[in-house]
């Protein structure tokens, strides 16, 4: 039997571009801040007295800016879906061909450990990833259209006031529970993400997780003779 001879030819290419790697980095140092003063303000337990520092006005200030800062990252998300480049519109999210499906059930087994080889070898995001980014930029939708609502009940009068809105549907301790538990849910998504991040860095050496940085992803390809 002859010997098979492989080669690993490397092709290099620009995906990330500099807009949605704003967004990413936006997106998560705004949940960063979000989240720690979310938590501070959800305690109560700061000073608020006359006479003593205000810390609760502090901390709302702050997170409201964080706030707005998190609604224009997802402004320009949306963006980039109608008009970014190939790898950031919103076709490549969403399974609509069978060979898309059996993607995402075949990443699906390998995650679950029932399938040896990562099966995914191309620049996009595979399927499952793809369709888990989709739902957690509707968590941020949610996160941000909640916040806003929160944020506009201490508004009597004015466009701010407008924003609560949700509020018709359901109260405000149950908005706010919702909220807060978002919170956790996102950071849940965070530990998962980076962890399979490296991972599939790892066994397609393509440059995932510096790809984030630099905007350059590279898949290694396999010839046979």
């Amino acid at each position: 039997m002859s010997a098979i001879a492989r080669e690993w030819v490397s092709e290099t290419r620009y995906v990330f571009q500099l807009s949605l790697r704003l967004v990413h980095w936006t997106v998560f140092f705004a949940a960063i801040v979000l989240s720690v003063t979310g938590y501070w303000i959800g305690t109560g337990n700061m000073p608020a007295e006359p006479g003593e520092a205000f810390q609760m006005g502090w901390i709302r200030y702050v997170h409201t800016i964080a706030g707005w800062v998190l609604v224009a990252a997802l402004l320009l998300r949306v963006y980039l879906f109608f008009f970014g480049n190939e790898y950031s519109r919103w076709t490549d999210f969403i399974p609509r061909r069978k060979e898309h499906w059996r993607d995402l059930k075949d990443v699906f087994l390998f995650y679950v450990f029932a399938r040896a080889r990562y099966p995914h070898a191309d620049f996009g995001h595979n399927r499952l990833a793809a369709l888990t980014y989709l739902v957690v930029y509707l968590l941020l939708l949610f996160m941000g259209v909640s916040g806003l609502a929160l944020h506009g009940m201490a508004f009597a009068a004015g466009w701010q006031s407008w924003l609560t809105w949700p509020l018709v549907f359901v109260s405000a301790p149950t908005l706010r529970l919702m909220h807060h538990m978002g919170m956790w849910l996102l950071w849940g998504f965070v530990a998962h993400h980076v962890a399979s991040a490296v991972l599939v860095d790892r066994e397609t050496r393509g440059g995932l997780m510096s790809g984030i940085f630099s905007g350059y992803k590279l898949v290694p390809k396999r010839t046979q003779q």
